[in-house]
Formats: structure tokens, sequence, C-alpha cells
């Protein structure tokens, strides 16, 4: 396979991963929407509201799901256990690990 557009002509392709800089989500996300597949982007969604806004319709339009993944790692709560964990007062840590999950509709 050698381009994301023969990569999108793949029956067997339910939807994409786009692990593009920011502002490669528009384009990304336009393409493989055009195409019928499921759009899955890292926050931020573009650079712009008017990429972000494109993208969503382009989706809504060909009736698949833009989804936006979210890193917690500078949530509140996540630095006051890193600085447990650094303050010793939580033993010695050998592993942690965490997951958010979150369904909404529209």
């Amino acid at each position: 396979m050698g381009s994301y557009e023969e990569m999108l002509a793949l029956d067997d392709l339910d939807g994409v991963i786009l692990t593009t800089p920011n502002s490669a989500h528009r384009p990304g996300a336009e393409a493989a929407a055009a195409a019928g597949k499921h759009v899955f982007v890292e926050k931020p969604v573009s650079n712009t509201i008017a990429d972000g806004r494109a993208m969503i319709e382009a989706c809504a339009q060909a009736n698949v799901v833009l989804a936006v993944g979210h890193s917690c790692r500078r949530h509140g709560a996540l630095r006051h256990l890193k600085k447990m964990m650094d303050e010793g007062e939580l033993g010695r840590v050998s592993l942690v690990e965490g997951g958010v999950s979150r369904m909404t509709t529209a």
C-alpha cells in the first residue's frame, strides 16, 4: 500500500486513528469521512475553530464518528498523586496504570 488514499479504499477498514500533526487533522479527517471511515484524533482536534467545525461537518455529512482523545496527564488529581509518589507517601511504587473512559451521545 503506497498512500493514505489507497488505505482508505480498503473495504475492510472501518476507521482511522490520525497520529499526524494538528495541522494535518482536517485534511486527514475529511478524506476519511469522504471514504466512509470513522475518525479518531487526539486533542486538540485542530489548530483553528474553522478547521474543527469543518471536520465535524464532514463526519456528520458522511454519517461517521469523529472521536477525540483527551490526555489527562496534567489533571490536578494526577499531579497530586505524582507529588505523593515523589515524596514517598505511598511507599515504593513499582507500577501505576490508569484509564479514563467516557461515553457521550449527541
